[in-house]
């Protein structure tokens, strides 16, 4: 009965504000982004890129002057991008408008990871703003809830920023949702899922959008430092005759011999809690390496013990425990796995360690959430670069960079 109540309070809170201007005929200018690497989705004359989405009972779908026009329906009614897109590190804006109707006029479906959310634009009767879902809850009862009036045939900038551990979230100027998703479930509702991976949507609503825009995220902005300069090892140690640099990468093993046994380059700082992103490939048929974190160099040998997040065939992803337990903490679904990796390229590693808790994404799809449940496991170490003994191979890294966490 509680949220029967206050679903009742909000709709009519909600239906009053967005009542006050509803004879309103001028359009009014929404602010300007920034000009800073964003790249243009909608070109203001066709759908190029995108299609009608086919929820059924949907509204008519226009383009003219300039502007996509989402008609009203007997539902939803919306259209989804069909090209590549990121999945982690992002930002995507657009200007959205309430032409009629009295129910959300923007629900911006995005991924993040492997999973996917919304962003609901005047929702539950015309005023509810937030996240669908976290933890199940969606944007009318979750932390992310707020309330705010809309004026018809007014342009509002929306922009969503999608981190490994954040969404955050923009209506014109203002910050309206800032939420750690460290650790929670996100998901849609089941009415969007013909809008994954990316799509804009109404409900029972006539809506404008245009100035469609997508932007990668400079990490070094959000905090990141370098690791790696590209030019020398300095800051590194290990052995000099497996390890070297070419072409601006750390390069270990060799296509010309086999590697004789298992080989590491470690940092000389230690870590705990951080984001580490890099980029790694392989080449040899069989060639196995791996990215420790938290470990620590065996006295007098060459061995290295901590967690891996290992490369190689059939194990791209997964968390292995090295010269510790022996074995794997969590193997990478393969389904994923192969939905992602890209032999013989570049593949992008994003990993999370805080406290007990060892995250992983490869090429933006999350492949590894592991929580340590044994003691005595520690939780600070060096970062290392393998090449796995074996056959003659080599193993590619660069853009090395890391995030300290509080």
């Amino acid at each position: 009965m509680r949220k029967i109540s206050v679903f009742i309070c909000m709709t009519l809170c909600v239906a009053s504000l967005t009542n006050i201007s509803g004879a309103e005929t001028k359009f009014e200018k929404a602010p300007q982004l920034d000009a800073d690497g964003w790249r243009s989705m909608f070109d203001g004359e066709d759908l190029e890129g995108w299609k009608i989405t086919k929820f059924g009972g949907q509204g008519p779908v226009s383009v003219e002057d300039g502007k996509i026009t989402l008609g009203m329906g007997a539902m939803a009614t919306g259209i989804t991008w069909t090209n590549d897109l990121p999945r982690l590190n992002y930002e995507i804006a657009l200007e959205a408008m309430r032409v009629d109707g009295n129910d959300f006029f923007c629900g911006l479906t995005f991924p993040v990871g492997d999973s996917y959310c919304s962003f609901i634009v005047g929702g539950w009767g015309g005023g509810v703003v937030g996240l669908s879902c976290l933890d199940s809850q969606d944007a009318s009862q979750n932390e992310t809830t707020t309330i705010r009036g809309f004026k018809k045939k007014q342009w509002y900038l929306i922009r969503v920023r999608v981190l490994a551990d954040r969404i955050q979230c923009w209506i014109d100027d203002e910050k309206v949702v800032d939420v750690d998703t460290t650790g929670k479930v996100i998901t849609i509702r089941p009415e969007v899922r013909l809008s994954r991976p990316l799509g804009i949507a109404s409900w029972i609503t006539e809506a404008a959008l245009r100035n469609i825009q997508i932007r990668p995220i400079d990490v070094k902005a959000q905090g990141f430092i370098p690791l790696f300069n590209s030019k020398n090892l300095d800051g590194w140690n290990g052995d000099t005759n497996i390890f070297r640099i070419e072409n601006g990468a750390i390069v270990g093993g060799s296509m010309d011999s086999p590697i004789e046994q298992n080989e590491f380059l470690c940092t000389d700082e230690k870590y705990a809690d951080f984001e580490l992103r890099l980029k790694s490939k392989l080449k040899g048929e069989k060639s196995n390496a791996g990215i420790q974190i938290r470990s620590e160099r065996v006295p007098y040998h060459n061995e290295v013990v901590g967690y891996q997040v290992d490369m190689g065939p059939d194990c791209w992803g997964s968390l292995y425990d090295e010269s510790r337990r022996r074995r794997y903490l969590v193997e990478a679904p393969a389904d994923i796995v192969d939905s992602v990796y890209k032999p013989g390229e570049w593949n992008e590693f994003l990993i999370r360690c805080k406290g007990d808790n060892i995250k992983v994404w490869l090429n933006g799809a999350q492949t590894v959430d592991y929580t340590e449940d044994e003691s005595g496991i520690k939780k600070t170490g060096v970062i290392g670069l393998q090449i796995h003994s074996g056959p003659p191979g080599e193993a590619w890294y660069k853009d090395i960079e890391i995030k300290t966490l509080r």
